[in-house]
């Protein structure tokens, strides 16, 4: 949706309460979420002074308000998966989805394993209880587990595969990233990890040139096509976990499908359909 401004000197979290309907409140979340371009740079100042003339984007469809999808794709004695919708929050601070799932599933102990990025989506996986926890944060640090992402990035990739090896904060990451298929200013890619450094992926794939499709940090601040700006979220997606069971031994995979907005680009979506089933 684009909105022409037609006042100088109008905040911009004025502008959009006053456009869209919204209180001011949402239009400053709006705004936080670096969803808004005005002039097709990204803007997340609220009070960023317009001008008149001003072409400000916002996102077709505004969610703002807190609902929880508890999308369970796996279970058994030890562990739950979820697929997990991007902007959900899963941290130390926020427990909000963590309560909510321990009340879905009856299982007041539940634990979240490991983390994804807010606007990341996919597999993430809960403890039943502290002692399944403990192992399995043991399998996270002996890096006895793999976990495959689908991403769909900026510019057009010139390698089949390549691996990563960059630090981040200091300590080691390793990302070995395949090409899945090129197209139209885009590329996708497979990517296996075993270590999962902070913003890993998104920061690997900025630094070799090819930033995840919405992201929001790593990503361009100035991006011109309509196209790319209608999409809301990073297109980062936790496609697979694998791992030994520590009680049974036998090889679990867990994997979750890819959301709608991964299907966007015609041309690589018929790949994904075949790729990543």
């Amino acid at each position: 949706m684009q909105l022409k401004v037609k006042e100088n000197k109008t905040d911009l979290r004025t502008f959009l309460s006053q456009n869209l309907g919204i209180s001011r409140s949402k239009a400053k979340n709006l705004i936080d979420s670096r969803q808004i371009f005005v002039n097709d740079q990204r803007v997340w100042i609220a009070t960023y002074k317009l001008k008149a003339g001003d072409i400000v984007d916002v996102p077709d469809i505004i969610e703002m308000d807190k609902t929880y999808n508890v999308d369970i794709i796996y279970e058994d004695k030890y562990i739950i998966a979820i697929n997990k919708p991007s902007g959900l929050v899963i941290d130390e601070k926020n427990r909000d989805f963590e309560n909510v799932l321990k009340n879905a599933v009856n299982c007041p102990d539940l634990r979240v394993i490991h983390r994804l990025d807010k606007e990341t989506t996919g597999v993430l996986l809960f403890a039943k209880n502290k002692e399944i926890f403990e192992k399995f944060k043991n399998l996270w640090q002996d890096k006895k587990v793999t976990k495959v992402y689908c991403a769909i990035c900026l510019n057009e990739a010139n390698f089949d595969k390549k691996e990563i090896k960059r630090k981040i904060d200091g300590k080691e990451a390793e990302s070995f990233v395949e090409t899945v298929a090129i197209s139209d200013g885009l590329s996708c890619f497979k990517i296996t990890t075993k270590t999962g450094r902070k913003h890993q992926i998104r920061k690997h794939l900025a630094d070799i040139g090819y930033p995840i499709l919405g992201d929001k940090l790593y990503g361009p601040k100035i991006i011109r096509q309509n196209k790319f700006k209608k999409v809301t979220g990073q297109l980062l997606h936790s496609y697979q976990i694998s791992y030994t069971c520590p009680w049974t031994g036998m090889e679990i995979t867990i994997k979750a499908p890819l959301p709608d907005e991964f299907f966007y680009f015609r041309d690589i979506s018929n790949v994904l359909r075949y790729k990543f089933k």
